[in-house]
């Protein structure tokens, strides 16, 4: 069997796999059949995701796994395999569906009444998966979708009691369903954020050592201004007292003179 860590298993109720007890002409139970798995469903939210299977995704798996019929998962109550003929399998366009031969034995036929009395009600399927893809929410609230493409191997099929896995821990369904499996092929083909784009370093270097522009003062300008004003207002006052002196010199020779 391949490595337990790769390994999920999906539960259906009864209502969704059509499973079934045949009696023969003699009215004991002869077999059990129904589908396994049923293509283009969706499955309920199994916590952070949910899934369908593609049609067409155990085509190849049908030709090389060696798959038994059980109950419950246990190798130990087998009912029929594919090699010896006792289990036929086969997809159509609704999903993977299989007949399973009862062998002539106390607890097939007790499973069959059980099956019938409604106390069994689930059916099961044991695979790894080969190819998948995956939707991701938009808004990180709603469930990720994930399409099966491809079963790799499948390994058993078969009735089980407990068709909803109803444990309260959900470490405890994860491990039970394998969908950690799923969380880590999720992970593997999610996309991630390129980084940021940051300036280049000689760039960064350049607008960090690169002094800022000294403030523009208006103060020098007025002094100049002023200064040139004062030097206009000196020659003038200049000139006006060179023109009364030549005034008061030339009155005095005038005086002279008389």
């Amino acid at each position: 069997m391949a490595d337990e860590n790769q390994v999920e298993r999906r539960v259906k109720s009864f209502a969704d796999t059509e499973m079934r007890v045949v009696r023969a002409a003699d009215g004991k139970p002869s077999a059990i059949e129904g589908y396994a798995a049923v293509f283009e469903q969706w499955s309920g939210d199994l916590g952070w995701f949910r899934e369908k299977i593609a049609k067409g995704a155990f085509a190849n798996a049908l030709k090389t796994s060696d798959i038994r019929c059980l109950f419950n998962h246990d190798s130990n109550f087998i009912l029929g395999r594919a090699k010896s003929g006792t289990l036929t399998l086969k997809e159509d366009g609704k999903g993977l569906w299989f007949h399973c031969a009862l062998p002539d034995a106390q607890d097939a036929r007790d499973l069959a009444a059980r099956i019938e009395r409604g106390d069994i009600d689930g059916c099961s399927f044991q695979f790894t998966t080969e190819r998948d893809s995956w939707v991701y929410s938009e808004d990180g609230k709603s469930p990720d979708d994930r399409t099966i493409v491809e079963i790799r191997e499948l390994f058993d099929v078969g009735p089980v009691v407990f068709p909803a896995y109803p444990q309260t821990s959900i470490a405890a369904r994860d491990k039970a369903l394998g969908l950690d499996v799923a969380r880590r092929s999720r992970d593997a083909a999610k996309p991630t954020a390129p980084p940021a784009a940051t300036p280049a370093p000689e760039v960064r270097e350049v607008l960090s050592e690169t002094p800022p522009p000294p403030p523009v003062s208006a103060t020098p300008l007025l002094d100049a201004a002023k200064a040139k004003a004062a030097a206009a207002a000196a020659q003038h006052t200049a000139e006006v007292q060179r023109q009364l002196d030549k005034r008061i010199n030339r009155q005095r020779e005038a005086d002279a003179t008389q």
